[in-house]
């Protein structure tokens, strides 16, 4: 069996930048659940939802590419920082291709059992995808928006 290190490689590797979905098969628990990877906070339950959540962030970005930043490994945990580059040409959950590239940076754990991948836990900065994609307003036009509204004048 492979040390939870090279498992985690393998899975971004092989799933997210050469696009092989039977690596959810292989690598990720029939009853594996994973956190973070959408809207809301809601669970990516088993390998079917996760093969879905997949398929829409490839059909957004086709030519999607993660780097592995920093991989740590303790027993059966693993953590990974990461950026995920590539050009927005295909919609994201209703919002039309920007056609704009993007810099996607974030951080996960796992939790590994058996060789396959119980649990994760993502962070993405889905705030900064938006705005690449010009999807969501600018964090100063928010600010000044709310101080508007609490001006007395």
């Amino acid at each position: 069996m492979e040390d939870n290190e090279t498992l985690i490689r393998r899975w971004f590797e092989q799933l997210w930048n050469d696009k092989r979905v039977e690596t959810i098969d292989e690598i990720f628990a029939p009853d594996g659940v994973s956190y973070g990877m959408l809207e809301g906070g809601v669970p990516t339950y088993g390998r079917e939802h996760w093969k879905q959540v997949h398929a829409a962030f490839c059909a957004a970005i086709p030519d999607l590419h993660i780097e592995l930043l920093s991989i740590i490994s303790s027993g059966d945990q693993v953590a990974v920082r990461f950026v995920a580059t590539g050009v927005n040409s295909g919609p994201f959950q209703g919002i039309p291709a920007s056609n704009e590239a993007v810099r996607i940076d974030g951080m996960c754990t796992a939790l590994i059992r058996n060789g396959q991948i119980l649990e994760g836990r993502n962070v993405i900065d889905m705030l900064g995808f938006l705005q690449q994609i010009g999807a969501s307003p600018k964090i100063a036009e928010i600010a000044a928006a709310k101080l508007q509204e609490l001006s007395p004048i």
